[in-house]
């Protein structure tokens, strides 16, 4: 790949970190719940069994359940009731407006004592104490009795249930009694048969344990409004004949008070509703009604219909109905719809699909079931998990209750916290004149509610206020409050100054004396809130904050000035702007989401899998285990959770194996939590090696979730106390591509962790008082992890263009938002000639192009040209956009470069108007390779259909439900992109690369490190071994030396700590010596080898030569020895200098850059050169003129067409008399009396390529072997290694098990073999005196697991390190090549490769049969009896078998496996077999009516007689051709280059 990751792929951090900590950590609150709406009423049991001593204890209870909530006039009130014999209001809900005024008052309670009388109490606190109650709060009842009550409570709470009112028991003392458990229930707002709201201890001493429960299952019910949030909402009510018109009522309440939660209007929330029974009736839709009280009047009329219930039917009118454009649904705003039904639908069947479709299209669905309910239906229609989107009621009475939740899960969705976060936040606060104080106050409720979002403390967000007039006035610092609840009251404290407004004064303040204190590596935010013009200069004390790394948020308010505003921040989206205090909440959500994007880590995004490995043994605890749970929790939410960006696994071990949920398991973060909830410790012994083995072998498998090319991530979280030796399984965990995290829990052992972490992320912490301390380990974890997984291929060579939908229902909003995810998509690449090139394409009704590809190769300039891009509007035809890229856009007189890859990335939201299907197939005939992004509703179907082909698994075509989704498939497409174009360098010829480096005295210390840096990011993307890939370095100045002798390194990463420790040698440029040097050190050290490799020389060389007279001859030496040159300039270096070293075509083989550090910009196009198609190797450069090397091409073509017409006497045709007659007289040239010199070797391929003689099959006596019953020649491979014996596993010698299972069929079996399962064989062995010309290989076999991704060898003969013959798979295009030694004198091996749709389904997975029918030069490929069109060519000579051997399964990958069912060589020409051992594909010789029987086998291959004759025929036909294109192309090539007439004639005449 062409990520830029640190050698080695495993990197392992180890935080020796222990989860254990006191109990006198307070309880802080929960974020976003704290400075909520709400009145809270505490009713506490007086009576006589309680005594003085509990209630001081039940008193001291209350106050610390304050301490969580912010108590204010306009946040929660808080009011407490005594009760024994009687209810007593000890202080109510407008009584105190602050904390510490409650608090004080509940200490001043006096304890009543008396009898249990706690249903008169409940009915007093409707009566007296919740009539005071504001609108739109939350009003919760909390009632703490030790005791059963004497009078009836049922009546009583259903009351209170009914108004709304959400009630909470906490029941103390001995709960064996079953009567005091079920009026616990009574009381509560519980379902009958649950606890949900019952709270149970033993003793008054116990109540504090159950704090941090009750206080979560408070908050979520007490949202009671949220007017921040933004979306279409739709309700679907069942209306059947089972709810009655009593009913009917309640549910139409309980929707209005919905509606009153939001705000509603056309550029804020829009409502519609559904009703339906037996036919559908849509009430009204987002267009009808605009306001709220249009909606309330609009529901208060709806008519109950009755009927049926056809929920199904419903559900499709909700999605293509109401959903729709033309009715006022908005696509940039999310979908949601509530769905209420009390009965089992009649179209049960329906509603599957339905809810399916609907969930597809994006839309978030809540599912109410009341009464009699199917649940399981109900679970079906809402969305994942069920824990948030399905609710259930007993009775219409009580979904009123239902109403909160479901309020406070739509909000939870929308309103953004982040209480991890670690981040420095100032709020410079306006507090001018201008202001006033009742403004005031509604802004320091604004600041609260944004400080709940957030966790604040020493290690998490700190919080400072300056309030700023005339002078700024520091009101706290940043290390004053260690607390959320702190930092509140010290917000409510603050006191209003009055003055004039100096902005500017007030950040340079700022930055000196608080910002100043900020902690290393943390973000610094700022932001600032005013309603007028700053009298001084806040655009360049802004400035000096932006260059001090603050980011800047700026809200304005009333008559801020909008260009002041603006200067103030680096983007306009960090600007915000409200009509007047009143308004200022409604863009908190926003303003938050801001800060929480700059405060948590950068990668959020980024496409994972993450893989939680956690200790469940005994050691651990339950204690410790809960607190790990927690910290699991906040590191997911550090991470996107979905579908294309993290997907999160835990798997816990002790004496087994848990695996707890996959990788595919859970979609959002929401339900990963949940799921961690439930998790719950094992005990037991630690078998750590065992766990370690699971995650390597199946913990990111695909079956498990994991997914191709996506980072794999294991955090380890143990005490390292392991019943077993790990070193072996650490070892192969080190080899495997995984990146592990290790932190250390609970009373650890250091010794496991050492051995699998070598890093520290953090100091060893002994003894952590706090679990907060962990959370600055979080972030640098994270921080880590990201780092290390981010996909980065800047250098990437490619065409890339965005085909970007602008049709109308995309909306120019949207289309906004597409341009800025281009932009951000292009600024991960370097943009330029040898980089990428980018070009955008918009269409609707027509195509408009919109920036050519390489139009810009400045990088910011591409950005501003996308930004000026307008909407088009229209209907949507794709097929015609995808013909205009194909046929227009990827041109080259449009910018394309000829052989660069090309990618297109083409964004919809629709269903095409055209047909695509055709247009797609012909850019992936053309090779390019397409991603397809469908949003919200596009048709996926076609998208899928079109744009996958013949690449059966690859995510090419993604799905998000909205366009401000888009950028969670970024990380995810660019990895994507970038190894789909990456060069496939992962070959197995030999190859020897010489680096020849420069080292003068010019070149300096910097520029040296660079360029080591650079070789050593050149060589990475080789395979470096003994009989692959070769790496030597010379280094010259004024005289060459050998760096690194060629071949001494045979792995990566001795290799690269070997160019990392090369000295600089310094001196003057002798460049000629050098390549002298090169030339004779090599052909030294051949010697005594019998090595045949490519040589490819890559010269870096920053100034001209001393000795540049000797250049050429030198360079012409090194072509003749068969060396193909790279010519890399810096600086000084003359470009027509470096033409004269590198080979041709200087496009090619010639590189310039101004300085070392822009030569990075050259390693994607050098890397695609040097694993390009080995063609273009032995291109030669002379020292003579360029059109001397085109006359030398010339001569080499025509000396190739005499001698190939030599090889074919009886379809040698003579050259028309008439050619010479095209070439006039009176054609002069300059270069008449110039030499046409002959190049020094052959030009190969260069025109057109030589075929050497057929090769005669060779009489070669093969072994005699029945197959079928039938005697043939040739070899069982299978059964000459033993596996056919039925004893062959106790005779294994291999080096990993060898299984047997069923193959094909019953009777058949396959061995399931990886990677050195079969042991490498000597060729004697089985073929005792070679191979005729003519043989077939047969193989039955099955690709399983990585086999079908990875490149891998089924079969390889060898011989003195050169390919004879091989087979192999390469999954990353599912292509088929075969490798046979080469008559060339260029390559000792030559490859072809195949694809198509026959090979690809090699790779389904499945049992195929595949003959590989070897005719002297040619290869026929048969798979399941069908025939590849293809036939494969190649330039062979009689090998040599001599000390040839013969491997199997060879793979760049552990873990490539493969079912082999039977692996034979046949000697001699044979007809292609039947496919009888593959189900449903019977054959039979002879006719039969019955298709089922018959496969349709090929019948029996031509004779090698009529293939020749065929042939001849063939080439005649071929000659007559070329001669008329001879003609009409050497006349022009002769004008053109200006040659002597009379020098080519005689030319032509040789040829005759």
């Amino acid at each position: 790949m062409a990520f830029h990751l640190k050698p080695a792929i495993l990197f392992i951090l180890t935080a020796f970190i222990t989860f254990h900590f006191g109990n006198g950590q307070m309880f802080d609150g929960i974020p976003g719940c704290r400075t909520t709406k709400l009145e809270l009423v505490f009713l506490v049991d007086g009576s006589t069994s309680v005594s003085h001593h509990d209630f001081s204890l039940a008193k001291s209870w209350i106050r610390n359940m304050t301490f969580n909530f912010d108590i204010s006039r306009y946040t929660t009130r808080v009011a407490v009731i005594q009760y024994s014999s009687y209810p007593r209001t000890e202080f109510g809900l407008t009584s105190y407006d602050n904390g510490e005024s409650v608090r004080r008052a509940v200490s001043g309670i006096e304890y009543m004592s008396g009898s249990t009388l706690t249903g008169m109490a409940l009915r007093y606190a409707i009566e007296r104490v919740f009539i005071a109650a504001r609108d739109g709060s939350a009003r919760v009842a909390i009632v703490l009795s030790d005791g059963e009550s004497q009078d009836r409570v049922n009546e009583a709470a259903q009351a209170l249930k009914t108004s709304g009112i959400s009630i909470f028991a906490v029941g103390v003392g001995d709960m064996s009694s079953s009567d005091r458990v079920q009026q616990l229930r009574a009381i509560s707002s519980s379902h009958p048969q649950s606890n949900d709201n019952v709270f149970m201890v033993k003793d008054f001493l116990s109540i504090g344990r159950i704090q941090r429960r009750l206080i979560d299952a408070v908050c979520e019910q007490t949202v009671q409004e949220c007017p921040t949030a933004k979306h279409d909402l739709t309700f679907v009510i069942d209306s059947s004949s089972t709810i009655g018109y009593d009913d009917f009522v309640k549910v139409k309440n309980w929707m209005k008070k919905i509606v009153n939660a939001f705000d509603i209007g056309p550029d804020q929330t829009r409502v519609a509703v559904v009703q339906y029974s037996t036919t559908i009736q849509e009430e009204f839709n987002f267009n009808d009604l605009l306001t709220k009280q249009e909606v309330l009047d609009a529901i208060d009329f709806m008519e109950y219909r009755m009927g049926n219930t056809r929920t199904g039917e419903a559900l499709m009118h909700m999605l293509n109905v109401i959903y729709n454009e033309e009715n006022g649904d908005r696509p940039d705003v999310p979908d949601m719809a509530i769905v209420m039904t009390d009965g089992k639908a009649q179209d049960s069947n329906y509603v599957k699909a339905a809810s399916q479709r609907v969930q597809r299209a994006g839309i978030t669905v809540y599912a109410v079931g009341v009464a009699d309910y199917s649940l399981d239906e109900v679970k079906v229609i809402a969305s994942d998990p069920d824990e948030t989107y399905v609710m259930e009621a007993l009775n219409f009475d009580l979904i009123e209750l239902k109403r909160v939740g479901l309020i406070k899960s739509i909000c939870q969705e929308l309103e953004p916290t982040c209480p991890t976060a670690s981040a420095e936040i100032v709020f410079l606060v306006d507090g001018s004149t201008s202001i006033g104080s009742h403004n005031f106050e509604k802004t320091k409720t604004w600041l609260k509610t944004i400080v709940d979002a957030f966790q604040v403390g020493q290690y998490y967000t700190r919080i400072g206020v300056v309030q700023f007039t005339e002078n700024p006035h520091l009101e706290f610092g940043l290390d004053e409050h260690r607390s959320t609840q702190s930092a509140l009251q010290a917000i409510q404290n603050i006191r209003y100054r009055r003055g004039s407004t100096n902005i500017g004064r007030a950040i340079d303040f700022t930055l000196k004396q608080v910002l100043s204190e900020s902690r290393p590596n943390v973000p610094k935010i700022l932001v600032v809130l005013t309603d007028g013009q700053s009298r001084d200069n806040a655009r360049v004390a802004a400035d000096r904050a932006r260059e001090a790394g603050v980011h800047t948020l700026v809200f304005g308010v009333a008559s801020a000035q909008a260009g002041q505003l603006r200067q103030m921040v680096s983007a306009s989206e960090n600007v915000f702007h409200a009509a007047g205090f009143d308004e200022i909440q409604r863009v908190q959500r926003k303003l938050v989401s801001l800060i929480c994007v700059e405060a948590e880590p950068e990668c959020a995004r980024q496409d994972l899998d993450l893989h939680f490995l956690v200790d469940g043994s005994s050691s651990i605890g339950e204690e410790n285990f809960d607190k790990i749970k927690t910290w699991i929790k906040t590191m997911v939410r550090s991470f996107d959770v979905g579908r294309y960006t993290t997907r999160v696994a835990l798997t816990q071990f002790s004496a087994a194996v848990y695996p707890e949920f996959n990788l595919q398991a859970h979609g959002t973060e929401r339900e990963v939590a949940h799921a961690i909830d439930q998790v719950s410790l094992r005990g037991g012994p630690t078998m750590f090696a065992h766990a370690l083995n699971y995650i390597r072998q199946s913990g990111f498998a695909e079956d498990s979730g994991g997914r191709r090319g996506a980072p794999k991530v294991l955090i380890v979280i143990t005490d390292g106390r392991s019943g077993e030796e790990i070193e072996n399984a650490v070892a192969q965990l080190r080899k495997s591509g995984i990146h592990v995290f290790s932190v250390g829990a609970g009373y650890m052992s250091r010794s496991a962790l050492q051995m699998i972490g070598s890093e520290f992320v953090v100091p060893h912490v002994q003894d952590i008082s706090s679990y907060d301390v962990i959370n600055n380990f979080r972030r640098d974890l994270v921080g880590e992890i990201c780092r290390e997984t981010k996909p980065e291929c800047p250098n990437t060579e490619m065409d890339l263009i965005f085909l970007v939908d602008g049709s109308n229902s995309v909306g120019r909003s949207n289309f906004e938002t597409t341009k800025e995810w281009i932009v951000s998509f292009v600024r991960e690449f370097e943009i330029g000639e040898y980089n990428s090139k980018i070009g955008v394409v918009q269409y609707s009704s027509g195509v408009r192009p919109e920036i050519e590809v390489g139009a810009y190769e400045n990088k910011e300039e591409l950005i501003r040209a996308i930004t000026r891009i307008e909407f088009a509007a229209g209907s949507t035809n794709t097929g015609s956009a995808l013909e205009y890229v194909r046929s227009v856009a990827f041109s080259i007189r449009h910018g394309a470069r000829k052989g660069v890859p090309k990618v297109l990335i083409i964004l919809t939201d629709g269903n095409a108007q055209d047909q695509v299907t055709e247009a797609a197939r012909s850019l992936h005939r053309v090779g390019v390779r397409v991603y397809a992004i469908g949003v919200g509703r596009a048709n996926m179907g076609q998208l899928k259909s079109s744009m996958i082909l013949n690449e059966p698994g690859l995510s090419n075509v993604l799905h998000v439900k909205n366009f401000d989704s888009i950028k969670t498939v970024q990380s995810h497409l660019l990895r994507s992109v970038c190894e789909d174009v990456e060069p496939d360098c992962d070959s197995t010829t030999s190859t020897d690369i010489m680096f020849l480096i420069d080292g003068s005295t010019s070149v300096g210390h910097a520029d040296w490190t660079i360029v080591k840096s650079f070789m050593q990011n050149i060589t990475e993307k080789f395979r470096i071994g003994s009989d692959l890939v070769h790496v030597g370095v010379v280094q010259y100045s004024t005289y060459p030396r050998t760096s690194i002798i060629m071949g001494d390194y045979n792995d990566k990463e001795d290799l690269r700590d070997a160019l990392t420790g090369m000295d600089w040698q310094t001196g003057d440029t002798y460049t000629a010596r050098a390549l002298r040097y090169v030339q004779s050190t090599y052909n030294r050290a051949a010697a005594g080898s019998n090595r045949k490799a490519k040589k490819l020389l890559i010269v870096i060389t920053d100034g001209q030569p001393q000795d540049r007279l000797e250049v050429v001859s030198a360079v012409r030496d090194l072509h003749e020895s068969g060396w193909r040159i790279f010519a890399i300039g810096v600086g000084q270096a003359v470009l027509s200098e470096l033409g004269d070293l590198a080979s041709n075509p200087d496009s090619d083989h010639v590189f310039y850059a101004n300085n070392y550090n822009s030569t990075k910009k050259f390693q994607g196009r050098l890397t695609r050169l040097i694993c390009s198609d080995p063609s273009v190797e032995d291109l030669e450069r002379s020292t003579q003129n360029p059109f001397v090397n085109v006359r030398n091409s010339l001569n080499a073509f025509l000396e190739s067409s005499q001698e190939r017409r030599t090889n074919y006497q009886e379809s040698r045709g003579s050259v028309p008399a008439s050619l010479r007659s095209h070439i006039t007289s009176n054609t002069k040239s300059r270069y008449a009396n110039s030499k046409v010199v002959a190049s020094p070797a052959p030009l190969v391929n260069s025109v057109a390529s030589t075929s050497a003689p057929k090769t005669a099959p060779v009489d070669v006596s093969c072994p005699v072997f029945r197959r079928d019953g039938k005697k043939v020649t040739g070899a069982d491979i299978l059964a000459s290694l033993g596996l056919k014996d039925s004893s062959f596993s106790s005779k294994a010698t291999s080096a990993l098990p060898v299984t047997s299972r069923r193959g094909t069929t019953q009777t058949l079996e396959a061995y399931r073999l990886q990677q050195g399962s079969l042991p490498v064989i000597p060729f004697e062995t089985v073929f005792h005196s070679g191979m005729p010309s003519h043989f077939s290989t047969i193989t039955v076999f099955r690709m399983v697991g990585r086999a079908i991704k990875d490149r891998w060898t089924l079969l390889k003969i060898v011989s003195s390190n050169f390919t004879i013959f091989s087979i192999t798979f390469n999954g990353r295009d599912r292509s088929l090549y075969i490798s046979r030694a080469s008559a060339r004198s260029s390559s000792p091996v030559q490859t072809v490769a195949l694809k198509g749709r026959l090979i690809s389904t090699l790779f389904d997975r499945k049992f195929h049969k595949m003959e590989a029918i070897v005719e002297g030069d040619t290869v026929t490929i048969m798979i399941d009896c069908l025939q590849v069109p293809s036939q494969m060519k190649f330039d062979t000579l009689p090998p040599d078998y001599t000390a040839s051997q013969i491997s199997f399964i060879k793979s760049t990958r552990l873990g490539t496996t493969i079912e082999l069912q039977d692996l034979t060589i046949v000697c001699g020409s044979n007809d292609a077999e039947q496919c009888c051992e593959l189900p449903g594909k019977k054959c039979s010789t002879s006719p039969t009516n019955n298709d089922d029987d018959n496969c349709g086998c090929l019948p029996a291959l031509k004779t090698i007689e009529v293939r020749e004759a065929e042939e001849e025929v063939i080439t005649e036909i071929a000659t007559r051709i070329a001669n008329k294109i001879v003609k009409e192309k050497l006349n022009k090539m002769v004008k053109l280059l200006d040659l002597d007439p009379e020098t080519f004639a005689r030319s032509i005449e040789s040829i005759q």
